[in-house]
């Protein structure tokens, strides 16, 4: 998906589910990948989003930052996204524009997870109290680690990454960042469910 957008001169963000205050039918951490005209890949089925919830998407490709967007499944256009993917309540969703010439963007570690025929923890940090949202920066695997985090978070959140990839478990947690507390979701990919494609990844 990604790759066709690139040829196709569309620009993109990633969407990763990190939170649900309602009905959870898949794991928290279901990424999906959506370009600025309103495709979106990695579902249960392909989509095309139309009205308020494309205008609030496409709004943050074109303003090149990391949001968080909260997602209310009782307005129709939010419904016609959430549910079909399994969620119900309020769902909040990280958008991540892919900017291909950042160094260890989101798409570039979803690409060494693909390749790496090793299981691997991928760690999303966001905030609901802050403007500024981290987003997809750790990679880590046995034989690799991909970090662009604030150095002050590094150590607390890598270390849970490593738990996470000896107890192949996914975590959440919570730090303090400055004065604000902001949330890792610490994911673990076993290569297997990769390989089988339950762990869906947006460059095919």
């Amino acid at each position: 998906a990604f790759a066709r957008a690139q040829r196709a001169g569309k620009r993109t963000a990633l969407i990763t589910i990190v939170h649900a205050s309602g009905t959870i039918r898949r794991r928290l951490g279901a990424r999906l990948l959506i370009t600025e005209d309103g495709e979106v890949s990695g579902g249960v089925s392909d989509m095309h989003l139309q009205g308020r919830t494309l205008q609030k998407m496409v709004a943050v490709i074109n303003h090149q930052k990391n949001k968080l967007l909260v997602l209310h499944t009782q307005e129709a256009d939010d419904a016609r996204f959430c549910l079909p993917l399994g969620y119900s309540g309020d769902v909040q969703v990280l958008v991540e524009p892919v900017l291909t010439y950042k160094r260890y963007n989101p798409i570039e570690l979803l690409q060494q997870v693909a390749s790496g025929n090793k299981d691997a923890v991928l760690v999303t940090v966001f905030s609901q109290d802050q403007k500024i949202q981290q987003g997809t920066q750790l990679l880590y695997r046995s034989d690799m680690l991909q970090c662009t985090l604030p150095t002050a978070l590094q150590p607390q959140v890598l270390q849970v990454a490593q738990d996470a990839l000896a107890r192949q478990r996914s975590f959440v947690r919570s730090y303090a960042l400055g004065q604000s507390l902001c949330i890792a979701l610490v994911q673990f990919v076993p290569w297997i469910v990769e390989q089988v494609g339950g762990f869906w990844s947006p460059i095919s």
